[in-house]
């Protein structure tokens, strides 16, 4: 469960690009135990970024335009964490950063990983497996399943 969820934005200026602009980075740390860092896909030059404040300097469209989308950021990465806290109480932050991303936790098992391969398998018989080689793995297969 997360206690405190903390948002913070800073430049990556060893990215820096050809137009010499850098990416915005944000980090979502928890109590100092838990931390993931994204891109949030912005560009900034550096000189104009303020590590105090965690926004860009300056008044012209562009720094109006990615200040306005880092406090978007935040909104949605707060609203998510309101959301699961809402759902059961427990939050992680794994969850958070999936739903932001929009990505679902896939849980994989032995038998579906298996059967997928022998799927692949079947389409490669001639070209890199022969037929007596995909039989051996559907027998190992049908072992492992019975085992289970």
């Amino acid at each position: 469960m997360i206690e405190i969820l903390r948002i913070t934005y800073y430049l990556y200026e060893f990215k820096k690009n050809r137009r010499g602009t850098a990416p915005i980075y944000c980090k979502l740390t928890t109590d100092g135990t838990e931390r993931q860092q994204f891109s949030t896909g912005l560009y900034v030059v550096p000189g104009l970024w303020d590590k105090e404040a965690q926004c860009v300097r300056g008044t012209s469209e562009d720094a109006v335009l990615i200040n306005r989308r880092l406090q978007d950021i935040t909104i949605e990465l707060k609203g998510i964490e309101r959301r699961l806290y809402e759902a059961d109480g427990n939050v992680s932050l794994g969850e958070i950063y999936a739903l932001y991303k929009q990505k679902t936790v896939e849980n994989h098992t032995l038998c579906g990983i298996f059967r997928e391969r022998l799927d692949k398998m079947a389409q490669l018989i001639g070209k890199e497996y022969s037929p007596a080689t995909w039989q051996k793995f559907r027998e190992v297969f049908a072992h492992v399943e019975r085992y289970i």
